[in-house]
């Protein structure tokens, strides 16, 4: 599933770039941000399932909140791209396409 919803993204990224419209690109990178969360908290998941060594007298139970952290992380991060985006837009409105700003 997490395959195909890449493909989606892939194609949704590239209409967004080709037309330059910026709601497609913030809609292409929201469901590459669903599909890395999910991939991301299966992983902090699995990593928490582990049980604890002489290292590490508690376990990896704080994989999870790292793996939240990261996902946060990457949020501010598109959201801030998507800013700088609608920045350049309103610079220059004459133009359609992100590209000839």
């Amino acid at each position: 599933m997490a395959l195909l919803t890449g493909v989606y993204f892939i194609i949704e990224l590239g209409i967004g770039i080709y037309t330059g419209s910026i709601a497609v690109l913030s809609d292409s990178f929201h469901t590459f941000s669903a599909v890395g969360g999910v991939l991301l908290a299966l992983a902090a998941g699995r990593i928490a399932m582990r049980p604890a060594d002489l290292s590490k007298t508690f376990g990896y139970k704080r994989a999870e909140v790292i793996g939240a952290l990261l996902n946060g992380i990457f949020l501010l991060a598109m959201a801030g791209i998507v800013f700088y985006w609608n920045s350049c837009a309103f610079k220059c409105l004459w133009s359609y396409r992100l590209y000839l700003c």
